[in-house]
């Protein structure tokens, strides 16, 4: 595989990842409407990129506003997601896109 080879798809692999986490917010969203989750249910959940690598992040001891408020430091987009227990309570799984 040449060099535009692995470009493209790197580029295939982290639009893949984009459009699951717009898909995995929509569907909490809907979700928590449906549902009404209580405040202290929600968990931050951010799709981060930084030096090639892009992943989700989440932590259950940090509020959401905290994430809000720090995620342009780390080029991350976050919305409130319900929790779920079969989840662990923090994670950064991560994808390296360099080529």
């Amino acid at each position: 595989m040449g060099k535009r080879g692995c470009v493209s798809l790197s580029l295939i692999l982290a639009m893949g990842l984009c459009v699951s986490y717009c898909g995995l917010v929509m569907a909490a969203q809907a979700w928590a409407s449906r549902a009404g989750p209580a405040a202290d249910s929600l968990v931050a959940l951010c799709a981060w990129t930084r030096g090639g690598r892009v992943g989700l992040w989440w932590n259950t001891t940090v509020a959401p506003a905290t994430a809000f408020a720090n995620a342009y430091r780390y080029n991350a987009v976050c919305a409130a997601v319900p929790w779920t227990e079969t989840l662990p309570e923090r994670g950064r799984p991560s994808l390296d896109v360099t080529p």
